[in-house]
């Protein structure tokens, strides 16, 4: 963030002390460049998207205020203090979405509320807007940059998100080598050695014999250096149509190792990826990566053009915010045509009653879905 000190090398720069007054204009202009850059990020996405700024700036401020308040309140706030947060929401939409949040029990994290809000407020359409949305969000003090901090929280909802799977960390550089010294350290390294590899050759147009013998040697050969587990159906079928290419002179099959490498990335995520989600320091590792990869010019903040360059070479990135919207439409679809809200509606918008009989019948309904989902996923 924007402040009197920097960060350079993992260390804390402060600049000489100087007067009082000097100490006075520095911070002015400080605040003035905060307030330059903020207001940049929410005309560029006002523009681009045709959101009112004010839109924009009173999610990032809601932000700030609940992120502020979370301890002091430990996570219970009242409707009236959240409608107060949002004056420019249409009070029908804040109701749809605040109806899917039990804030009386303190277990509500202001950052979904605060997203989910913006989420069925403003029509996000593309990656760079979904990046410029989030940006602002999760910038909220607005100085137009992400420090170390901001950026960890951000990458920590993509990484938990139940649409980012293993593939994301193996798509990118910085986080696959942190996911790959987790592997080594369960002795699994064989998996992604071999998901790895059968991307590369994949991207070769006419792979040969001797490149393909390579992989075979390596992985698929009993008693290989770092032969997978997979099925010895599966480990005779690729053998056997090599064999074939190889004796008639044929190119080898591009599907060759589908099967195979569909079989090894199901146990990726199952199992490696699932105990490294729950592992706090491979998670900080990971983000202290991505960080550092995302901060181009290596000042120890991301821009926003940093962030939204990131983003274009990264889109998986933004796979929590596509869940969530997902699961917030189809949520608020289900509280319109609920009769309870039609109901509750009726009575007055106020029936704090009514509003709680409705958080309780959806957070029923939540867990039935959650219970759901994990049978399929079994």
């Amino acid at each position: 963030m924007g402040c009197a000190s920097s960060t350079v090398a993992g260390k804390e720069y402060k600049p000489d002390s100087g007067t009082k007054e000097e100490e006075g204009e520095d911070e002015k202009k400080k605040i003035e460049r905060a307030n330059t850059a903020k207001q940049k990020v929410f005309d560029e996405l006002s523009l681009q998207a045709s959101i009112p700024p004010e839109m924009t700036k009173m999610f990032a401020h809601a932000f700030k205020t609940l992120e502020a308040q979370k301890e002091k309140k430990m996570g219970v706030f009242s409707r009236e203090e959240l409608v107060a947060l949002f004056p420019k929401l249409e009070i029908e939409t804040f109701e749809h979405v605040f109806s899917l949040f039990d804030f009386e029990t303190g277990k509500v994290d202001p950052k979904d509320f605060v997203l989910t809000m913006s989420l069925m407020a403003i029509p996000v359409k593309n990656v760079e807007l979904e990046a410029m949305l989030m940006f602002t969000i999760f910038d909220p003090n607005g100085d137009g940059e992400l420090d170390r901090e901001e950026f960890s929280s951000l990458m920590k909802a993509t990484i938990m998100s139940k649409m980012t799977h293993v593939e994301f960390l193996m798509k990118n550089d910085a986080a696959g080598k942190v996911f790959n010294d987790h592997m080594k350290k369960e002795f699994t390294e064989e998996n992604s050695s071999f998901y790895t590899a059968i991307e590369a050759w994949k991207k070769i147009e006419s792979p040969t014999i001797e490149e393909t013998q390579k992989i075979l040697a390596l992985h698929i050969q009993p008693g290989s250096d770092l032969e997978v587990n997979i099925p010895a159906t599966q480990v005779d079928d690729i053998l056997e149509r090599f064999a074939k290419a190889e004796g008639n002179k044929l190119l080898v099959p591009k599907t060759i190792f589908d099967a195979a490498q569909s079989e090894i990335y199901k146990l990726m995520g199952r199992d490696s990826y699932a105990r490294f989600k729950k592992n706090p320091e491979h998670i900080k590792a990971m983000t202290d990566a991505l960080f550092d990869q995302a901060d181009s010019n290596k000042d120890g903040v991301i821009e926003l053009e940093e962030y939204k360059a990131w983003v274009k070479s990264n889109p998986d990135a933004m796979n929590f915010v596509r869940e969530l919207h997902t699961q917030s439409t189809k949520a608020v679809a289900k509280v319109r045509q609920s009769v309870y809200f039609k109901r509750v509606s009726k009575m007055g918008i106020g029936n704090m009653g009514g509003i709680k009989e409705l958080q309780k019948r959806f957070s029923i309904m939540e867990s039935q879905e959650e219970l759901k989902e994990e049978k399929e996923e079994n």
